[in-house]
């Protein structure tokens, strides 16, 4: 678990962390082994469909709902009002044709909330890094190839 300093350097060498500084990275050194006992893992994202779901049942409000906004990721983040799962680009957005895309918008304490409901729980950090790098440290759950736009949803 974690990283070595050699990773570390390439990480800070890369275009996309032109703004990254050393000791953000303080808390993935020293790279250790740890020993996980069995454990269950979603494969695929939680859908706006089975959020639906639990909204439904339960009458649960998300951080979004509450607040009345949420961040939208494009060139650079920006807190749009109006934005929350069930429209995810803001008033006038909806879920239509999207029941099966992943729900956007929530929150840590939204994603425990759904958790409990379905008895689960978040990943442990231990469990979603082996998730995410398997047994043989690959960089990227894919392997060591770069993100590009048919590997991940990134910047």
């Amino acid at each position: 678990m974690g990283s070595t300093e050699t990773d570390l350097d390439w990480a800070l060498s890369q275009s996309w962390c032109e703004p990254c500084q050393w000791d953000w990275f303080s808390d993935e050194l020293p790279q250790h082994e740890v020993v996980l006992n069995a454990y269950w893992i979603y494969q695929s994202p939680v859908t706006n469909q089975q959020f639906s779901e639990f909204v439904t049942r339960t009458g649960y409000q998300t951080t979004a709902e509450l607040q009345g906004w949420s961040w939208i990721f494009n060139d650079g983040s920006e807190k749009v009002n109006g934005v929350d799962w069930q429209a995810p680009k803001g008033e006038g957005s909806s879920l239509d044709g999207r029941q099966d895309h992943p729900v956007v918008h929530v929150s840590y304490q939204d994603a425990t909330a759904y958790c409990r409901w379905v008895g689960g729980r978040l990943p442990t950090e231990a469990e979603w890094e082996k998730a995410a790098r398997g047994t043989n440290s690959r960089i990227y759950p894919w392997g060591d190839i770069l993100p590009n736009c048919s590997l991940a949803n990134y910047q």
